[in-house]
């Protein structure tokens, strides 16, 4: 008599939970339906807003005031073709003219 309880309070249950479980199928198949529309709108919405900024962006460059335009300075220079050699060293006999390219002091007064 006991087997026959458990039996049948086994078979319950099993039956219970697979009905538990076609149940919360649904409910899985009802929420995820759900989420995917949630999705979509969300989706369509950010498109919209991707849209608009890209037209406000636009709208702005539009009405921009251009930076001014750079000044050009055309500079023309002789072609002079460089020495095969680099220029001489100064010898010593040129130290003179480093001592008149020096600077003069004010001669002093003598007093009297």
């Amino acid at each position: 008599m006991l087997a026959v309880a458990v039996l049948v309070w086994l078979i319950g249950a099993i039956l219970g939970w697979c009905a538990g479980w076609a149940a919360r199928g649904e409910q899985n198949h009802a929420w995820h339906r759900t989420l995917a529309r949630q999705l979509v709108k969300a989706r369509d919405e950010l498109a919209e807003t991707l849209t608009e900024r890209d037209r406000t962006r636009d709208q702005w460059h539009a009405t921009r005031i251009p930076p001014p335009a750079p000044t050009v300075v055309h500079v023309h220079l002789t072609s002079a073709t460089p020495p095969p050699w680099p220029a001489p060293r100064p010898l010593a006999s040129d130290m003179t003219r480093s001592l008149h390219a020096m600077p003069v002091l004010p001669a002093e007064e003598v007093p009297s």
